[in-house]
């Protein structure tokens, strides 16, 4: 019983890792882009 739930943990562990990651990696991109366009910005004025 107690050897099933972890394996269950472990596999919903793995589900939200492939996800977020892929996640953490649009977010990181948009931030770089909303700080390069914000840089193009200042650079206008």
């Amino acid at each position: 019983m107690l050897l099933g739930m972890a394996g269950i943990g472990a596999f919903t562990g793995s589900l939200l890792l492939q996800a977020s990651v892929p996640a953490g990696f649009a977010g990181f991109g948009l931030m770089l882009l909303g700080m390069a366009g914000a840089i193009g910005d200042f650079d206008e004025l």
